[in-house]
Formats: structure tokens, sequence, C-alpha cells
């Protein structure tokens, strides 16, 4: 898929678009993101360097603050979107 048909979902609520996206990939990443934060109001972005092009979304880690849980979204296949 193009890094132009995914710049639709940047900056989109996850609870908005999450029908259209699938996780494939999950990495820890430094960095605190609050507890409080309901997922589905977490804001959808795109990643740079070694992976660039794909899109992200940071969500707590309940084992330790230091590191975010980044979870890697794709497009579904046969989305009328896409």
């Amino acid at each position: 898929m193009m890094i132009q048909d995914k710049l639709e979902y940047v900056g989109r609520r996850y609870g908005d678009v999450k029908d259209d996206l699938i996780s494939y990939d999950h990495r820890y990443a430094r960095g605190y993101i609050s507890r409080r934060i309901n997922p589905k109001d977490v804001v959808v972005q795109l990643a740079g360097g070694r992976r660039y092009g794909e899109l992200y979304i940071e969500l707590p880690n309940w084992n330790n603050t230091r590191y975010a849980h980044r979870v890697y979204l794709d497009v579904k296949r046969g989305n009328k979107n896409a």
C-alpha cells in the first residue's frame, strides 16, 4: 500500500478508524503515556526512520512507566477506502 493511501488516517482518533485498520506488530518505545487515557482517543500517527510510512498508536504500558506500548497498524484488505 502506498503512503498516500495511509495519510488519510494520520491525525484521526483510533476509535473512529479502528474498523478500517488491523494491528500486525507491537514494540516498546521510550516515553510515558498516561494510563488514564482511553485507547479509543489515541491519535493515529505516521512512523519515521526505519519504519517510515507505517501507521501506529502508542498505548500505556501497565508494567513499566518508562516505556509505552507501540502498536503498528495496517489498512485492511478489501476496504472501500483503500
